[in-house]
């Protein structure tokens, strides 16, 4: 009797179907945190995870990130766009220099550089609304910062 050869997935498709999945479950993370306001907009980790697959050329990991950036400025009502331009500002103008002169994982310093500089735009913009004050908002982002640093320092992105 002839056995019937396991069937396997190239490593394509299990690409394509674990980023199908990840954005599922982000779009419904995305759905709590307008829910839950002490969920962070995982911002940080987007920014570490946009600079690795800079670094690294993955085309197919980079084209799923300003997929899910594009979802995140919808869903917040940001400028279209305006997420991409501004990691590609903080890659060029805070990651590359740190990696150079420091050549370590920098990760978490990087998280809350792009915290700080988020906390500086949106407080320009005026995004959160006039009944949030300066110092409100930096404490929220402070808040974000903290809890995504401890996500990054667990998984070791």
């Amino acid at each position: 009797m002839q056995e019937i050869p396991s069937m396997r997935r190239s490593s394509v498709t299990q690409k394509i179907v674990g980023y199908f999945f990840a954005y599922i479950l982000f779009a419904l993370y995305c759905y709590f945190s307008d829910i839950f306001v002490f969920l962070p907009p995982l911002l940080g980790i987007f920014f570490v995870l946009f600079s690795h697959a800079l670094e690294r050329n993955n085309i197919p990991r980079l084209a799923f990130l300003i997929a899910m950036l594009f979802w995140l400025e919808c869903d917040r009502g940001l400028p279209f766009g305006s997420m991409i331009v501004i990691y590609l500002l903080l890659y060029i103008g805070v990651y590359r220099p740190f990696v150079f002169l420091f050549k370590k994982n920098i990760s978490i310093l990087c998280l809350c550089v792009c915290y700080f500089v988020l906390f500086l735009l949106f407080a320009l913009i005026g995004n959160y609304g006039a009944t949030l004050r300066w110092w409100e908002i930096f404490g929220i982002f402070a808040y974000y910062a903290l809890l995504e640093g401890i996500v990054i320092g667990t998984l070791k992105i």
